[in-house]
């Protein structure tokens, strides 16, 4: 009896949470496609809506800050992409060169002018050991969403590379208070062979709860490869499983012509999704874009800009 009771309530709060992520879908639906004359009476109510779930993993859930990790729809579980993979990979904060780099990125969401979301994050690394920290910005004067990260990678037998990192993270809404969260996220990559690398890492590792009502953060785990088809070519592949969603598949190819310009596309199946971008080098400095569409909710802009050694 006692079973039957624990499962009706887990049914229970699937379907709850069905309904909030309609509802959710409804509000931007709304937003993005009926012209309004007050926009932002309509963005309080969406914000709301948010904060009136009966879960609290609508908080810190995963986004992408990197154009290039954006442009592949996420698929980069298994690539070293450096000061990139903070947020991502932490065991990816082992670039392939040495010494100094950093990020800034910045992009509104499905187009939505009053949301925004932005990064920076700086790292280093030296020998078989790297470090970075980043701070990440989601929200507007209404409702937002904070984090500072450090994170800490090193490399172990010249094919095994470990990484954590440490998020705190910060909701805050306009006139009703804030909340705090401390987040720890382990990564792992495994050099194959000199064209295969694998990786994986697990979000919240110690699924720690946000709010009064302690609900917990979003927990994800995910795994992925890297191919160099050849010099020019890479493939990747990951799946990314949160904790109350459906598997996602995604899948990324990079393609570089010429030294000064890469390009990317990817797509993911949950949500249905497919991105494309590209890269400009000049010198140190790395000028990114990446475009993705929303079988629902529309297009999203992103303009990165990066400087390291690094392609």
């Amino acid at each position: 009896m006692h079973k039957k009771l624990q499962f009706i309530a887990i049914a229970e709060r699937i379907v709850q949470h069905w309904l909030n992520i309609q509802f959710f879908k409804l509000f931007v639906k709304r937003l993005l496609f009926h012209e309004t004359k007050r926009p932002m009476p309509m963005i309080g109510s969406l914000i709301l809506t948010l904060l009136t779930f009966e879960t609290g993993e609508c908080s810190f859930e995963e986004l992408l800050y990197s154009g290039r990790a954006f442009a592949l729809a996420g698929s980069v579980a298994g690539v070293n992409l450096g000061v990139e993979s903070l947020f991502i990979n932490p065991s990816g904060l082992l670039a392939d060169s040495s010494g100094f780099e950093w990020l800034g990125s910045f992009y509104h969401p499905y187009e939505i002018a009053e949301i925004n979301v932005g990064c920076f994050s700086t790292g280093y690394r030296r020998g078989k050991g790297a470090a970075a920290a980043g701070f990440t910005h989601l929200g507007n004067d209404l409702y937002h969403e904070h984090q500072i990260c450090l994170g800490i990678a090193r490399s172990f037998y010249h094919s095994i590379d470990m990484g954590a990192a440490i998020r705190y993270g910060t909701v805050a809404v306009q006139k009703y208070g804030q909340t705090r969260v401390i987040l720890l996220d382990v990564g792992w990559r495994l050099h194959l062979s000199a064209r295969c690398d694998a990786g994986g890492a697990i979000k919240n590792l110690t699924r720690t709860t946000i709010g009064r009502k302690r609900e917990p953060a979003p927990q994800q785990m995910v795994v992925g490869f890297a191919i160099r088809a050849r010099n020019d070519l890479q493939i990747f592949a990951s799946l990314s499983k949160d904790v109350i969603t459906e598997l996602d598949v995604r899948c990324g190819i990079y393609y570089q012509p010429v030294k000064s310009l890469s390009f990317f596309c990817g797509a993911g199946e949950q949500p249905e999704r497919f991105s494309l971008g590209f890269s400009i080098h000049i010198l140190q400095f790395h000028f990114d874009y990446g475009f993705s569409q929303h079988i629902d909710l529309g297009t999203t802009h992103m303009a990165a800009i990066r400087f390291g050694r690094g392609d």
